[in-house]
């Protein structure tokens, strides 16, 4: 059975439980959880082990989270901060957009079969945002750069959605024989901003040449013969699904990376033969010791 997407309530009670939900689940760094706590601190909601603010930590040009972060205590310690009426206002105008829209949309980027579904969603938010010359220039940006998971190759990752109603992957399927593709596959989904998105769903962006995404990773479709309701119980089904569920979304693996390499490039090494002989070791290491159990380490290799 699905859930819904977005639970009945307000809006500040929802994004309150969505983002405790998100704290009841394993966060990989405390920056990940202090942003988290931070978000439920600003919407008035109660924290479990209690309020509670960290010392600030280095900030570093790829660590874009830290940014986040520090404008929230900012925002939170305003009344200490001896802040202009013009920065109050821009603070005030961040820390909200942050809260309420991005950190939501963030915190639930890892998944890969509800990547189709969160990007469709979060596109709607930016379009309807009340701070209009905000929503335009978000809206424009990431239609330009960040649809990736709504073209007609990618989007049927929503087959495997667990939170997608049944109604909606059974419209997914018709447009699979229904809407016609494009002759060269776009590595992203074109949607004029200017039209209404309201009505706008996942099997607007599924075409014929959507199927590729079955080739592409090497997994049966036929399970699309017979009804969503029954997928459950077809081992076509469960085998795709354990398959896509593999797949990881770039997300903070990317910002770790980065911040790593950065760190790197600037202590260690200028040679490039150098870097890659290490980022080569460095990731047979991982493989051979993917944790620092003692059991591990004394495992014959």
């Amino acid at each position: 059975m699905t859930t819904s997407r977005r639970p009945s309530g307000t809006p500040r009670d929802n994004l309150i439980v969505g983002l405790k939900l998100h704290l009841s689940q394993f966060q990989p760094r405390d920056d990940y959880r202090e942003l988290l706590e931070l978000s439920v601190i600003v919407l008035g909601g109660m924290l479990a082990r209690g309020i509670r603010f960290w010392q600030p930590v280095a900030h570093h040009h790829a660590r874009w989270m830290a940014k986040l972060i520090y404008a929230v205590k900012i925002y939170l310690f305003r009344g200490q901060a001896n802040l202009t009426a013009r920065e109050s206002a821009g603070i005030l105008r961040y820390v909200k957009f942050i809260v309420s829209v991005y950190v939501p949309a963030w915190y639930a980027a890892p998944s890969p079969t509800s990547a189709p579904a969160n990007d469709l969603a979060l596109l709607k938010d930016l379009v309807g945002y009340e701070d209009k010359s905000l929503a335009k220039a978000l809206a424009d940006g990431f239609a330009r750069r960040h649809l990736c998971y709504l073209s007609e190759s990618l989007v049927p990752l929503a087959f495997f959605d667990e939170d997608l109603s049944l109604g909606r992957k059974r419209a997914m399927i018709e447009a699979l024989s229904s809407n016609e593709g494009l002759e060269d596959l776009t590595k992203r989904a074109v949607v004029d901003l200017k039209a209404d998105l309201s009505q706008k769903t996942l099997a607007d962006f599924v075409t014929k040449s959507s199927r590729m995404f079955f080739v592409t990773l090497e997994i049966g479709d036929g399970f699309l013969e017979t009804d969503p309701a029954e997928w459950h119980d077809d081992s076509r089904y469960v085998a795709a699904a354990r398959k896509v569920n593999g797949i990881r979304v770039l997300n903070d693996f990317a910002e770790r990376g980065v911040a790593l390499m950065e760190d790197y490039n600037l202590t260690l090494t200028k040679d490039e033969d150098r870097t890659q002989h290490i980022l080569q070791v460095v990731e047979a290491h991982r493989g051979r010791f993917p944790d620092a159990n003692k059991s591990t380490v004394n495992r014959p290799h």
